[in-house]
């Protein structure tokens, strides 16, 4: 069986958790994420808001948009 999912980018503006917004999505809302990455650049892609708590935000985006297996929170 092959692998479908591709590599995850390594994002460097990801925050620690500081809590558990529970394991049920609470919405599925069109944003924007910009994510830097460990070589210094950095991409903007669409995204969901999916789940949050007071302080951050879980988004949910695609690294391929015509590959369903590349999807990273």
């Amino acid at each position: 069986m092959s692998d479908r999912r591709p590599p995850e980018l390594t994002v460097t503006n990801r925050l620690p958790s500081v809590g558990t917004p529970g394991a049920r999505p609470m919405g599925n809302i069109p944003v924007l994420v910009r994510l830097l990455l460990d070589d210094g650049t950095e991409m903007w892609r669409p995204a969901r808001a999916n789940r949050w708590t007071a302080t951050q935000v879980l988004v949910v985006w695609q690294n391929d948009s015509s590959n369903p297996w590349s999807t990273q929170m």
